[in-house]
């Protein structure tokens, strides 16, 4: 099934769900994708300063790792074609 370019229909199918728990961003000089696999990352980011990492806070306070914020996280379920993003 082709994914939806449409923006009205994007829009409109939308169904947001807030997933469960909280999570933080944290860097990481020199790292690599593949390292800090038991942070338990749900996304990382290359960038100047390094490695960033979005962790669950669980996991940050359980390394002792340091942060500013803590978030919560929306995922959108939508069908859509990477040409409409």
């Amino acid at each position: 099934m082709t994914g939806e370019i449409k923006i009205g229909k994007l829009l409109s199918s939308m169904s947001p769900v807030l997933i469960g728990g909280e999570f933080v961003f944290c860097s990481f000089e020199n790292a690599r994708y593949g390292d800090h696999a038991n942070l338990d990352p749900i996304a990382a980011v290359t960038e100047s300063e390094g490695l960033t990492f979005v962790i669950p806070k669980s996991k940050a306070d359980e390394h002792e790792i340091k942060y500013e914020s803590v978030f919560r996280c929306i995922t959108l379920n939508v069908h859509s074609s990477l040409d409409a993003v």
